[in-house]
């Protein structure tokens, strides 16, 4: 049992030193969804989008997306196409946040970390090429 447990952990911890930016992709996509949990009601405009801006589903769906590629990067198997679906789901779960705080940014004035989202975003799709040219990280 404690051999079976050690081997697991040693395939975890290759797969966190082969693909660290997909394990900092992945805690930064969780720590995101579980902000925005706790953020009451960080939206305020458009009125007609705002219900819908603060369901927590999409935050949930960060952390779901967290959470699968954490999975992915220490499993004992990564599938280049289950990569490219997470770096996807990703990419597009980012970009949409990022937009969405820039418009809420620019007709309220209010402040969002959309800079942050940007940056996290430019790291999905630069990882995102490599990957797609077989240079993981």
């Amino acid at each position: 049992m404690l051999a079976k447990f050690k081997q697991s952990a040693r395939v975890a911890l290759a797969g966190v030193k082969d693909n660290p930016y997909h394990v900092i992709i992945a805690l930064a996509l969780i720590g995101v969804g579980i902000n925005m949990i706790c953020a009451p009601q960080p939206f305020i405009w458009p009125p007609y989008v705002r219900d819908i801006a603060n369901d927590h589903g999409f935050d949930v769906a960060f952390i779901l997306v967290g959470v699968m590629m954490l999975m992915w990067t220490i499993g004992p198997t990564h599938h280049v196409e289950w990569d490219a679906v997470n770096l996807e789901f990703a990419a597009f779960f980012v970009g949409t946040l990022t937009v969405y705080q820039l418009l809420h940014v620019t007709h309220t004035g209010g402040f969002m970390p959309w800079v942050q989202d940007a940056a996290l975003l430019a790291l999905i799709v630069v990882l995102a090429v490599r990957s797609d040219t077989d240079e993981l990280d």
